[in-house]
């Protein structure tokens, strides 16, 4: 449950990590995308693989509290897990949730994180926000569970407030309706259930059997675990935003609502043409 105890306008940052390769760049780019906001705790949660020999002291630096993971469902129970180390969010604060990859192939430019940042800062007290950019170009008729998916928000990084987490019932996925989802399997026609459209499971195969996906594979008996684990993330990304809908959560996206973001991404990269960058 949230209290009212805390300042308005405190953000709690929880990063979770899998490789120890991308984690210190990650630990980084969130220190310069989001060190500038009243920053009250930072909880990096480890999903190490069983081979890494990395440990959580290794990481526990600069305020940064570091804490095993599960990795149960990936990012999503690490996240879940982080919540439950901060305990009661106030209404009015935010808490920030990332992954490893910010460190690396998705790392923001600076002008989408000072985008990011003044979304976070200035968005309403029942808001979600995140870049919807993945969900670009989507083909029509998604839905899952009975909710339709006009776009959905990518969750490498974004922000909730903590009116909006009680609302969710502090909960970012729900078990049950990814079970509901995913039935798995090696035939791909019935890998998702009918709770997943037509449409939706059709890109879905593509994505992750037919090379959508940069780390996509055929399905077979031993991809097929694989498989599941990232189905199951996929479709809690997509709930999350269906959720949120359904709940009266406004979905805000830093790009497509800031023009001055855009005027100074396209400063910095008129600048680094004529640098010759």
């Amino acid at each position: 449950m949230a209290t009212r105890s805390s300042p308005a306008g405190i953000v709690d940052l929880i990063l979770v990590g899998y490789s120890p390769e991308q984690i210190p760049a990650a630990m980084e780019a969130c220190e310069q995308a989001f060190g500038k906001l009243a920053l009250r705790r930072k909880i990096l949660v480890l999903n190490l693989p069983a081979s890494s020999s990395a440990s959580d002291a290794a990481f526990a630096r600069d305020g940064w509290r570091a804490m095993p993971g599960s990795n149960a469902l990936g990012e999503f129970s690490g996240w879940q897990e982080g919540l439950a180390a901060l305990g009661p969010i106030d209404d009015a604060g935010r808490v920030v949730f990332a992954n490893d990859t910010l460190g690396g192939y998705r790392r923001r430019s600076r002008a989408e994180a000072w985008a990011l940042r003044a979304a976070i800062v200035r968005a309403g007290g029942e808001s979600l926000v995140g870049f919807t950019g993945d969900s670009d170009g989507s083909p029509p008729g998604l839905s899952i569970l009975g909710q339709a998916l006009d776009g959905w928000m990518s969750t490498f990084c974004f922000a909730i407030s903590g009116r909006s987490l009680t609302r969710l019932g502090g909960q970012l996925y729900e078990t049950g309706s990814l079970d509901a989802c995913v039935r798995g399997g090696t035939d791909a026609s019935c890998f998702f259930t009918d709770e997943v459209s037509e449409a939706l499971r059709r890109h879905l195969v593509w994505w992750l059997f037919e090379g959508g996906w940069r780390r996509s594979e055929a399905l077979t008996a031993e991809s097929e675990p694989r498989l599941v684990f990232k189905a199951r993330c996929i479709c809690a990304e997509l709930l999350l935003s269906a959720r949120c809908r359904a709940a009266g959560i406004e979905i805000v996206d830093p790009l497509r609502r800031n023009w001055v973001m855009r005027l100074v991404e396209a400063a910095d990269e008129a600048r680094l043409s004529l640098l010759g960058r």
